[in-house]
């Protein structure tokens, strides 16, 4: 049976990673997170993942350092780090991206968004659409955290 429930993450109250970025909607093949006003950096060490990353610039301006190339990254790029590509950014300008990586990066890293109660919102379809008058889902409010 397909998974039909819909999840609703607030970038107000989604957890944080190490780097900073905050974990929003994650499915079960994909999740975004969201890197909100960074400030300009050296570029960190080259890493390389194993997931694919598929990234929006919302504002500012960051160098993307990849498999010995530069790739300039401003306001209205999108972009791709392929998986297990060596890369590196730098921060050039205070940036602000939203990105999807497939599969879950979180999942990669055994990190598991939890509900706790409060801050996010998922939505599950519902036996009897009395009670809500007839919208069909029942709604659970919920707080993430990220867990190691």
């Amino acid at each position: 049976m397909a998974d039909k429930s819909i999840t609703k993450v607030n970038s107000f109250h989604a957890p944080r990673g190490h780097g900073g970025q905050k974990y929003l909607a994650s499915g079960i093949h994909v999740s975004m997170r969201f890197w909100e006003r960074e400030k300009p950096t050296e570029a960190k060490p080259k890493t390389s993942r194993d997931y694919e990353t598929v990234g929006f610039v919302i504002e500012g301006k960051a160098e993307l350092h990849i498999e010995n190339q530069l790739v300039l990254l401003e306001k209205g790029d999108s972009w791709v780090v392929p998986k297990g590509a060596n890369h590196a950014y730098k921060i050039i300008e205070t940036f602000t991206a939203v990105e999807a990586t497939s599969p879950p990066a979180e999942s990669t890293r055994k990190r598991r968004v939890r509900a706790l109660g409060g801050q996010g919102f998922r939505l599950r379809p519902k036996l009897s659409a009395s009670a809500d008058h007839g919208k069909g889902f029942v709604g659970q409010a919920r707080r993430a955290a990220v867990v190691d």
